[in-house]
């Protein structure tokens, strides 16, 4: 049986958000690219990601005060982060044991994609023969 990589399940070039830019905004591009997560960058570096949970979690999180708070404010500094190569059932024990949504994928300090929960899934649906188109 062939090991699956990160590199063959994740998502490439993910939906990113600047550091500066407003909770508003994070909200705004979940809902447009239906995701639940946003790697944020500040330049080509990722400093954290903003999750779902991160935007419920801020009791601000409508009017005024979500468009003058940063993403860099709320943001889950420490992620976790794998190369490409990292075969799937590592990553997706690693999540279920730190309960977290989300790994992202880099090589040399640069983005190239994140794996998520509903990666995770689809892997699972096309390992048990129920894959369908999304």
């Amino acid at each position: 049986m062939t090991m699956l990589t990160i590199a063959s399940c994740m998502t490439r070039d993910p939906h990113t958000i600047r550091c500066d830019q407003n909770v508003d905004t994070a909200r705004r591009l979940m809902r447009q690219y239906m995701v639940r997560h946003l790697p944020v960058m500040d330049g080509s570096v990722v400093v954290g990601v903003v999750s779902q949970r991160d935007l419920r979690l801020f009791a601000g999180a409508d009017g005024d005060e979500a468009r003058h708070t940063p993403v860099a404010d709320i943001m889950t500094r420490e992620v976790a982060a794998v190369a490409p190569e990292t075969p799937v059932g590592l990553a997706a024990r690693e999540m279920a044991r730190t309960r977290t949504g989300s790994v992202l994928v880099e090589r040399d300090g640069a983005l190239l994609g994140i794996f998520t929960t509903t990666d995770a899934l689809r892997v699972l649906a096309r390992l048990t023969g129920e894959e369908s188109s999304p």
